[in-house]
């Protein structure tokens, strides 16, 4: 009973979580609406129509990635029936090639996770590769411990147009104490209970739940699997 109850906690904290990235999306798809408007009341102008190839190049990459965060999100919570809050592109819809995400699992090995844990381990519960656009792919692996402890690899593999998207969301965030990490790294959250990093055209996301102060460890965890990359 404490096991399905923990596990309940555990799950509603996760769709927390994905509530509020997903607000975060909603109100960056309405700015983008609200430049869309603006663009098209304003007088054509060559000049204008010589900058607007290249805003409409950088919105639809905005655009893509907003539904991605969403959508990815969901994923990695374990959620379905969850769809992005923007539009589908026609070419984002019928492309199904896409490159070859390493699996998760295969870089996060369970005695790294036992040594971060401290105690038995559970899993690994592995999902992907699950196309997430044109070019973009993502792998997930799961391991629990006892009480509430967890931690969840996802290895998204970026398209290289996006990837200046990406980096720039992680540019904005905290960085503190992860100098030399990859070729990029930031913390999605004040708690340090999640990390990203760039390596390559890899978007690496950990999330190390129910340790009291997950800094180093998950720090460690990141190095870890990063030397087990290629």
């Amino acid at each position: 009973m404490n096991e399905n109850l923990r596990t309940q906690a555990s799950r509603t904290v996760r769709r927390q979580e994905f509530s509020k990235r997903g607000e975060d999306a909603r109100n960056a798809a309405k700015e983008f609406e609200i430049e869309r408007q603006e663009r098209a009341a304003t007088p054509k102008t060559p000049q204008f129509i010589a900058r607007e190839v290249t805003v409409q190049r950088m919105s639809r990459s905005r655009t893509i990635a907003i539904g991605l965060m969403v959508v990815a999100a969901a994923r990695w919570f374990g959620l379905t029936g969850v769809t992005a809050a923007t539009p589908v592109y026609p070419a984002q819809a019928r492309s199904t090639a896409s490159p070859t995400a390493e699996d998760a699992c295969s870089v996060l090995k369970k005695e790294d996770v036992a040594a971060t844990f401290g105690g038995a381990v559970n899993g690994p519960k592995s999902r992907g590769p699950v196309p997430m656009g044109p070019g973009m792919t993502v792998t997930s692996c799961e391991y629990t411990g006892s009480g509430y402890l967890s931690v969840t690899l996802n290895l998204m593999r970026v398209a290289a147009d996006q990837l200046p998207i990406h980096k720039g969301l992680c540019e904005k965030q905290k960085s503190d104490g992860l100098a030399g990490l990859g070729d990029l790294a930031c913390w999605y959250n004040d708690k340090h209970e999640e990390l990203h990093v760039f390596k390559g055209t890899t978007l690496i996301s950990i999330e190390l739940r129910g340790k009291s102060n997950p800094t180093e460890p998950i720090k460690e965890l990141a190095r870890k699997v990063l030397a087990q990359m290629r």
